[in-house]
């Protein structure tokens, strides 16, 4: 099972197309990853609409990559470190006029319902359609794991919904770049992700049709975490990779 989890969360911003963005993320960024062995999948999703009300002013994301690694070691590893610092001249500049991209690195807590193969569906996985993502704060450690117990009930409930998995991570590093980041301003970061999987067989186009499976899972027992209201995002499958480790 892998336990290492990175999530990417990206706004174009005004210098940048979407078109050029996904052109180098799709066949460049993304590529040189999952060429990786350490690499186990890849994907990427936009948000369903209409997106969740914000209570800052910031705007909601418009695309996110999730990848599963081996571990989190990956993340200082020079064979992902390398690519980080000899980016090419077009992922510089594409990267310099972007607005945002925010990096963070998760390690695996634990999960409910369907146990792996993981992949989003690339590699025999049971393929995925729409995840939600959502993060929370807790530093007790026992509270979490009272939460996933109560995770693992409303997961089995929202199984006839389509939800596949639901599975929890905890940030061990993070960051913000981009032409909408202040420099010098706070970066703040949610201390655990929890990633909701629904299968590609249940058609969900709408955030609203998402709705009723969602109630089932989004506010298990508020009463033992934090859970962060605008990191609440419904997303849609943009596209998933075939990693190395799937053609071994």
């Amino acid at each position: 099972m892998p336990t290492g989890f990175l999530a990417v969360w990206a706004n174009t911003g005004p210098q940048v197309t979407a078109d050029e963005f996904s052109d180098w993320y799709d066949n460049e960024h993304v590529p040189l990853r999952t060429a990786l062995p350490t690499f186990l999948s890849a994907a990427r999703f936009s948000p369903l609409k209409p997106s969740p009300p914000r209570s800052s002013s910031a705007p909601h994301p418009e695309w996110l990559a999730l990848y599963d690694v081996v571990d989190p070691s990956v993340f200082q590893d020079p064979t992902y470190t390398t690519l980080r610092a000899n980016r090419s001249p077009r992922e510089v500049d594409v990267v310099s006029r972007t607005a945002l991209l925010d990096r963070r690195m998760y390690e695996y807590v634990g999960e409910a319902g369907a146990s792996g193969p993981y992949g989003f569906g690339a590699g025999g996985g049971a393929k995925v359609g729409c995840v939600i993502t959502q993060g929370f704060d807790s530093d007790d450690a026992v509270k979490v794991e009272g939460w996933l117990k109560g995770l693992e009930s409303a997961a089995e409930e929202a199984r006839a919904d389509g939800l596949i998995r639901s599975r929890v991570f905890q940030c061990v590093d993070a960051g913000k770049n981009g032409t909408s980041v202040k420099q010098g301003e706070p970066q703040v970061f949610p201390k655990y992700l929890v990633v909701h999987e629904f299968s590609a067989s249940t058609i969900y186009t709408t955030a609203d049709a998402l709705k009723p499976a969602v109630q089932k899972i989004l506010r298990v027992q508020p009463d033992q975490v934090k859970y962060v209201d605008d990191e609440d995002t419904f997303w849609v499958v943009h596209h998933v990779w075939e990693t190395v480790s799937h053609k071994a």
